[in-house]
């Protein structure tokens, strides 16, 4: 008896508990946290320049997301999400450019080529499943979003006459700069625990209209998009 009394007290103290964490579900809170993506860029062109995973130099192409949002009940929540993402990346893949001024083709190899990037997104996220607060999908979103995005590349380039990189005629140093927008679409799934995590998969489509400005593979290549994997830990308040 004393055993079953017992197991009638804890029962009755988890529904409660449980009741009570569903209650402050369906208020609005805010959160912050941080996250790490991988990122994967779809356009051939600038995924051999900028692999996620750069052999030559055992470097991952690396972004780091900081976050606020609001949840504003269990359906809806706004977050502000500035990134940078960075790499120094080493290969042995080149591009051909035409320049705008001469209108002669070269072929540039890159020793070293920096990349700085800052999207600043505005997020929205959708949470469809949250009329079953017990279900395990509940926890799932679906978010868009976007922004203004920075975008900085330098290169170390050697310049050659033919496609075989055979005869060369220089080395320059290469920059550009250059501000563009920006849209994103993602899936994910996080807890909502005090400390919680989250993963997504996102797309990020970026268009280009820098044809011809200088010798980096934002000249030369139809588009920025990329799939992003990222894991990220969250703090409710």
């Amino acid at each position: 008896m004393k055993k079953l009394l017992l197991l009638m007290a804890i029962s009755c103290l988890f529904i409660n508990n449980l009741s009570a964490q569903i209650k402050d579900r369906s208020t609005s809170y805010s959160y912050a946290g941080i996250g790490y993506s991988l990122v994967i860029f779809t356009d051939p062109k600038v995924s051999d320049i900028y692999p996620v995973l750069n052999f030559n130099n055992t470097n991952f192409l690396s972004e780091i997301n900081p976050f606020f949002g609001i949840r504003f009940n269990d359906n809806l929540a706004v977050e502000i999400s500035p990134s940078f993402i960075f790499t120094n990346s080493k290969n042995n893949k080149g591009f051909a450019f035409q320049s705008q001024g001469s209108g002669s083709t070269r072929y540039y190899l890159p020793s070293e080529c920096n990349l700085f990037s800052l999207p600043i997104n505005i997020n929205a996220k959708l949470y469809p499943f949250t009329n079953d607060l017990l279900s395990p999908v509940s926890n799932l979103y679906f978010g868009v979003g976007g922004g203004p995005m920075y975008i900085k590349e330098r290169y170390l380039n050697y310049q050659y006459s033919n496609s075989n990189y055979t005869g060369f005629i220089t080395t320059s140093t290469d920059e550009n700069s250059f501000w563009v927008p920006h849209f994103v679409g993602s899936v994910g799934y996080g807890s909502f625990a005090k400390f919680g995590y989250n993963f997504e998969l996102s797309y990020r489509v970026v268009p280009l209209n820098q044809e011809g400005k200088k010798p980096v593979i934002t000249s030369v290549a139809g588009n920025f998009n990329s799939f992003n994997l990222t894991a990220r830990i969250t703090f409710n308040f």
